[in-house]
Formats: structure tokens, sequence, C-alpha cells
């Protein structure tokens, strides 16, 4: 071979050694995205599960409480302030979906 076939295949070789190491960087890379991605799309799934089940536990809670003795409880409490509270299930209520929409 000539020198100048020599210097063009080195500098081939070369090419492919820097195009290779940056696909394996790539693919590297790209697997570490995936995993990470899988890891926090799990890690927002079990949370939705808990608040889930937190929910769960209290609109059980709740109904379970209320419907003891629910005309004792609508008296005590006055009318002004049944209004109040339900203003102010309104507005959570609110917030809660404006918050959902992200």
């Amino acid at each position: 071979m000539t020198s100048e076939r020599i210097e063009a295949a080195e500098a081939l070789s070369a090419r492919v050694t820097e195009l290779t190491a940056k696909a394996l960087r790539d693919a590297h890379r790209y697997e570490s995205l995936v995993r990470r991605t899988r890891d926090a799309s799990e890690e927002m799934h079990r949370a939705d599960l808990q608040r889930l089940a937190l929910v769960s536990y209290l609109q059980r809670l709740l109904t379970a409480f209320t419907a003891q003795d629910k005309t004792s409880l609508e008296q005590l409490l006055a009318a002004s302030s049944g209004a109040e509270l339900e203003r102010l299930v309104g507005v959570a209520m609110a917030v809660l979906a404006e918050e959902a929409k992200g």
C-alpha cells in the first residue's frame, strides 16, 4: 500500500472508532433516560394510589360518621356556618380541579 492509502485507512479507522464511541455513549444516555422515566412514572403511580387510598378512607370515615346522627349534627351547625363550609368546599374543589390540569 502507498502511504496515501495507509493514511486514508487510518483516518477511516479513526472515524469508525469515533462514531462507534459516540453511538455507545448515545445508547447509554438513552437507556439511562428510559430508566429514569420509568422510575419516575412508577413513583407517580404509587403516589396516585396512596392519594386514592387516603381519599377513599376519608370519604368512608365521613360517610360513616355522618350516617350515625346526621340530623343532630345539622342542628348544631348554624345556617351561616353551613353556607360558609359549602363555599369553602366549592373553592377547594375548584383549586383541586385547576391543580389536576397541571
